[in-house]
């Protein structure tokens, strides 16, 4: 790495493995101080090709605001921070942890995704979907240590099929697929696996041109886990005021079993969020290295958000996708319950708060006694607004961020960033729809507090 990274007075290090710009791209990382010092930060791209370190930006951001960096705008070509047209990991290095986000816009559509602190051998996704007319999916890691990466994928379809595909992954280098562009694959939706020879860190995004719709997500680490939660699964009846049948709402819970034997038996938990009525749990059976998953609409369930744990009897892989219309999200599952998660980007406007913009944050409570939960939001100015929720043993809850009077009214257009804290590990996720820009996106928190996989909870 270059000199400028390798202090150790920088020594929270967060990733994201896929940054892309041209033109027609806006890309920002949005990163919040939720401490109560100052905190010293630096940026770095990791190119694909060509000359491969760059510090981007660096600076300190006051205590609990929210900084950032904006690395492209489509409209200010001139100020752009990175290379066009070559394709970059960022690696985000900081002198105490904080909450960072990418936030990329692209093919009419955006893209929310927490920076991750971990990397692993594996990582598996489960879901994607081929299709050269409508959509674009890439798989893309970054390799942030001293060795090559020899990198193994295995594509999984509905019917058992398996697609391998390798590569080699230099030193802190970038690398990945445009599975489009990958003649072996067959059209129709997929499972991945991968499998590096070195700790990693993969992700995916994924884009529907025709309907402006688009997610990005990291994977699950370790191959998938036992117990996890999808904090939010939305399913409405309507299609947000859109007159095309296409586009009408949906909602999927993508299952992925990469056991060479045994087939999973996966119990969904459905936790309402807003009083929508109890729903029993069901059993999902994943056969061994198959693409699987249930369509909400198909389970008729009554319109309305949910929460989704799930216990499984072999480890598995759960991805959820949800469609409103013009805009998507995704998000793997969270394994990890953390009694602290930052997240880097909140935005509100008060003339379309509860409107045509809304957010959530989205709670989970895998432990037998319930827990208070304090919320902090930052703001870019140092205004701070605290509140606290009591979270239910074994229960969700969502706080409509576009209700709270000190967020939703705090100027014009306020930019925050968030903290989540327990006393004992939680889950938590946010989510922002925006109907006029197409800026929707869902991703769990950066975890910086003690955390414990929620398998060992919920057995507990």
């Amino acid at each position: 790495m270059d000199a400028s990274a390798a202090g150790g007075d920088l020594p929270f290090v967060a990733y994201y493995p896929e940054g892309y710009a041209h033109d027609g791209i806006n890309e920002f990382v949005p990163i919040t101080n939720n401490s109560d010092e100052e905190v010293r930060f630096e940026l770095h791209a990791r190119y694909e090709t060509g000359e491969r370190d760059q510090l981007v930006a660096s600076g300190v951001i006051a205590p609990h605001s929210r900084g950032g960096v904006t690395l492209n705008a489509a409209d200010r070509p001139e100020e752009r921070l990175v290379r066009k047209d070559v394709p970059y990991a960022l690696e985000l290095r900081a002198s105490a942890p904080v909450g960072a986000t990418m936030s990329h816009y692209d093919f009419g559509t955006a893209i929310g995704e927490s920076f991750t602190t971990t990397t692993d051998i594996e990582w598996t996704f489960a879901e994607g979907y081929k299709d050269p007319e409508n959509t674009r999916d890439f798989l893309v890691f970054y390799n942030p240590g001293e060795r090559d990466a020899h990198v193994a994928v295995v594509i999984y379809s509905a019917d058992g099929r398996a697609f391998p595909l390798v590569s080699t992954v230099g030193a802190g280098r970038r690398g990945g697929w445009n599975i489009n562009e990958e003649a072996s694959i067959p059209f129709g939706g997929f499972t991945v696996q991968v499998v590096s020879s070195e700790p990693i860190v993969a992700a995916m995004s994924r884009y529907d041109l025709r309907g402006g719709r688009g997610a990005g997500f990291i994977g699950t680490p370790g191959g998938g886990a036992t117990a996890g939660v999808l904090p939010s699964v939305t399913f409405d009846a309507d299609n947000r005021g859109e007159t095309d049948p296409e586009l009408d709402a949906q909602s999927y819970i993508g299952l992925l079993n990469t056991d060479q034997v045994h087939t999973a038996n996966v119990t969904l938990r459905f936790l309402p969020l807003n009083g929508e009525p109890e729903v029993p749990d069901m059993t999902v059976a994943v056969p061994p290295q198959v693409r699987g998953g249930v369509s909400i609409r198909d389970l008729n369930l009554p319109p309305g958000q949910y929460g989704i744990a799930y216990r499984s009897d072999i480890p598995i892989t759960a991805t959820s996708s949800v469609y409103q219309g013009r805009d998507g999200t995704g998000m793997e599952s969270i394994i990890d319950a953390s009694t602290r998660w930052e997240f880097g980007e909140g935005f509100m406007s008060p003339a379309r708060a509860g409107k045509t913009v809304t957010e959530n944050l989205n709670l989970y409570n895998p432990g037998g006694e319930a827990v208070d939960v304090t919320v902090d939001f930052s703001f870019s100015d140092g205004t701070v607004h605290t509140l606290t929720r009591r979270l239910e043993a074994r229960a969700a809850a969502t706080v409509a961020i576009h209700e709270i009077p000190e967020v939703a009214a705090l100027g014009y257009d306020s930019f925050y960033g968030i903290r989540v804290s327990a006393d004992e590990p939680i889950a938590a996720s946010f989510e922002h729809w925006d109907d006029d820009l197409g800026g929707g996106f869902a991703t769990p928190g950066t975890p910086t507090g003690e955390i414990r996989p929620i398998s060992e909870i919920a057995s507990a």
